[in-house]
């Protein structure tokens, strides 16, 4: 992976690739991939119950981001949701 400093550059790979990655969206490939964030969101979720409270905050991010991941490959637009986290 070469680092890409131009934003818009960034942008439209993101764009191109995702709309390559949407070509699947029927296949039983995707679907699984789909499945498999979604149990990793379960699984996170429940780990969160025990988790030390200096590492909430971080597990709250990625929580955060593989739900936002699953959006952006399963519901329709949503990828507007994908690539940027607060």
């Amino acid at each position: 992976m070469i680092p890409n400093l131009d934003a818009g550059a960034a942008m439209r790979e993101t764009m191109d690739a995702y709309s390559n990655m949407r070509v699947h969206m029927k296949s039983p490939q995707y679907k699984a991939v789909a499945d498999w964030i979604e149990a990793l969101v379960v699984q996170h979720q429940i780990n969160m119950i025990s988790c030390g409270k200096d590492k909430l905050p971080d597990a709250q991010v990625r929580l955060k981001q593989m739900i936002a991941l699953r959006a952006s490959m399963v519901e329709t637009g949503g990828a507007s949701t994908g690539y940027t986290f607060d």
